[in-house]
């Protein structure tokens, strides 16, 4: 026997070893010219072709297969086997050495352009992407816009439209027709010099503005009505007033609705916005600039001159400045005055009724003259005797404020309980003219 390993060995049939060997070792036999196979690695021997042992199953069924070009065995059960294709195409991808190497056999690398008909994504019958023609593809048979193709209808979200005038026009936007032009036009007619109604410059149908002046104060009934909805802005340039009356002479479309259905005065070098009502047939003042009668802005108006100003109406259409008052002073209605109003000035202050001392307050000083006796000074002297409440600070029980007497110049108070007079914290109110 001629050992060469403990998993292959040769000799005669008679020199097989019983132990020591690997698990499936073989045994070539010179005796019989056949190959043994021993399944446990001990001493038990089947010849290596047997189909009858049950560990050649496998080996047998490969055996029997009958081999060919471009063939692969394969198994197709337990103990039974099958050949395949096994082609060069297939020989190509099998023998790559990664994903990204098969891919590029197959010719869908990173650097490929695989061609397909169309593409079904997300499911196999919709959602379709595909060609419609040279340079234009389609989702679900609709074309997508693609730049530099053909144009994409309105129906379909485009514009039909190759340029931004074809595709304002489309989408009815066309400047001058649908929409304003972003610079207004301007039109300054002749002066008008009697009052007007019906009134219709020339340019009126496409102006924007309108700058009008008067020889005089004088009355505009109307302006011809546009033939659809629009603002004109109504600018006086000159040093007459103009009234623009409300709801009178002209033919009725052509008529103002002023604000408070009350006559509107533009003065000069005011303003307003007139808006065209389709619906009620009437130029209406919709805003005005400083100096309109009715309207303007209070942050420039020149009736102001200090912080704290008020602007009054002295009577019908009419106001006037009343200037601030004084710090502390109250302001009161007065009839007397031109402006129905006046400031009051006011002291008020709470006094300390142990002592005396002024707890909170300015323009006056107090002292105590005994038990809830107090005399408060005032240090610039009313124009009249003030009118003077006040009240005790206290939780027991019921005390009176009294002030005896009033001047110009001092207060004399005293602080009671049901019996007595007693020192307790009181406050105190003071209003009169200047």
């Amino acid at each position: 026997m001629a050992t060469v390993s403990n998993t292959f060995q040769t000799g005669v049939h008679g020199s097989r070893p019983t132990s020591g060997l690997a698990y499936g070792a073989l045994y070539a036999c010179s005796t019989h010219n056949l190959i043994y196979q021993t399944p446990d690695g001990g001493g038990t021997w089947v010849t290596w072709s047997d189909p009858g042992s049950s560990t050649d199953a496998e080996l047998a069924a490969i055996a029997g297969l009958t081999s060919a070009a471009n063939k692969l065995p394969y198994f197709t059960g337990s103990g039974t086997a099958a050949l395949a294709d096994f082609t060069a195409a297939g020989r190509a991808i099998v023998d790559d050495a990664d994903a990204a190497a098969q891919r590029t056999t197959l010719g869908v690398g990173t650097a490929d352009s695989p061609q397909f008909t169309a593409v079904n994504v997300g499911h196999a019958s919709d959602t379709t992407i595909g060609r419609t023609s040279a340079g234009i593809a389609n989702v679900e048979g609709k074309d997508i816009y693609l730049v530099g193709g053909t144009d994409v209808a309105v129906t379909d979200g485009g514009t039909g439209s190759s340029t931004a005038s074809a595709a304002r026009t489309a989408l009815g936007l066309a400047i001058g027709t649908d929409v304003k032009a972003q610079t207004p036009t301007t039109i300054s007619p002749s002066q008008l010099v009697a009052n007007t109604d019906n009134w219709n410059p020339t340019g009126l149908s496409t102006a924007d503005e309108i700058r009008v002046s008067t020889d005089a104060s004088r009355n505009l009934t109307g302006i011809t009505a546009p033939a659809a909805e629009k603002y004109l802005a109504l600018v006086n340039i000159g040093a007459q007033n103009l009234v623009i009356k409300h709801d009178v002479t002209s033919t009725a479309a052509n008529r103002f609705y002023c604000p408070g259905s009350s006559d509107f005065t533009l003065a000069a070098n005011a303003g307003c916005l007139l808006f065209y009502d389709s619906t009620s047939t009437r130029w209406r003042v919709v805003e005005s600039a400083p100096g309109a009668g009715g309207g303007g802005s209070v942050a420039t108006d020149t009736i102001f001159d200090a912080k704290g100003d008020l602007p009054v109406g002295t009577g019908a259409d009419t106001a006037a400045k009343l200037t601030v008052g004084a710090n502390g002073t109250l302001l009161e209605a007065d009839s007397a005055q031109s402006t129905g109003l006046k400031w009051s000035r006011t002291l008020r202050g709470k006094i300390k009724g142990s002592d005396g001392t002024v707890l909170q307050g300015a323009g006056f000083t107090s002292a105590r003259n005994g038990t809830g006796d107090y005399t408060i000074t005032i240090t610039s002297a009313f124009a009249a005797a003030p009118i003077v409440v006040g009240t005790v600070i206290t939780t027991a029980g019921s005390r009176w404020f009294t002030a005896d007497t009033i001047s110009t110049t001092s207060i004399h108070v005293y602080i009671a309980s049901t019996l007595s007079l007693v020192d307790l914290d009181f406050c105190f109110i003071a209003i009169a003219e200047s």
